[in-house]
């Protein structure tokens, strides 16, 4: 995981990955166990893991079939909220939101999009997928393709809205304006 988390003592978590080649392509195969019973382990660990590894096996496939051999760098601000995932999520997808111009809500994944960022920067690319009220990803070809993936992770109330913005080939100092940019952008959005 990418990602702190308190997990309950006496649960261990366990990861175990498989690769295996098939018809000229690799078959790559992540299994995780370990996750307990309750509500608590539905929606904050097993939800979380779920939605989780499909953002990083999408980073994967990405990095290797448009990245191969680029290192990436990434820019991950993050932003402690008090509020609910769905608040979270319509003040930053909402009007007035991490987007200037365009509509998150007129997206669909696969689709293209372009979108004005509330930073300034014109975004286009594609949809790689939204998950109202967890997050959404796309594509944004000014940075070389890079990954933008929001995120709303957290539970019991005390959220933490992220970018997780994956790039390649994009400079260092560059990667460090983008993520303080976007912590302040991201602490402005959420305190109105």
């Amino acid at each position: 995981m990418c990602w702190s988390r308190r997990l309950p003592p006496g649960n261990p978590v366990t990861v175990e990955y498989s690769m295996e080649a098939r018809g000229g392509k690799t078959l790559l195969r992540v299994t995780q166990c370990g996750f307990s019973s309750g509500s608590e382990w539905d929606e904050e660990y097993f939800g979380s893991t779920n939605y989780g590894w499909g953002f990083m096996l999408f980073n994967l496939r990405e990095y290797l079939e448009r990245h191969a051999g680029v290192a990436r760098l990434v820019a991950w601000p993050r932003v402690q909220a008090e509020m609910a995932r769905e608040i979270i999520y319509e003040k930053l997808a909402g009007t007035n939101g991490i987007f200037a111009e365009g509509s998150l809500g007129k997206l669909s994944e696969g689709a293209t999009h372009s979108l004005r960022a509330s930073t300034g920067e014109l975004w286009s690319g594609r949809v790689a997928f939204i998950m109202p009220p967890r997050g959404f990803c796309v594509t944004v070809e000014s940075l070389n393709d890079a990954l933008a993936w929001f995120t709303i992770e957290g539970a019991g109330g005390t959220f933490g809205a992220q970018l997780w913005l994956s790039t390649y080939g994009v400079p260092q100092e560059r990667v460090r304006q983008l993520d303080m940019q976007w912590n302040a952008q991201m602490q402005k959005i959420l305190a109105r």
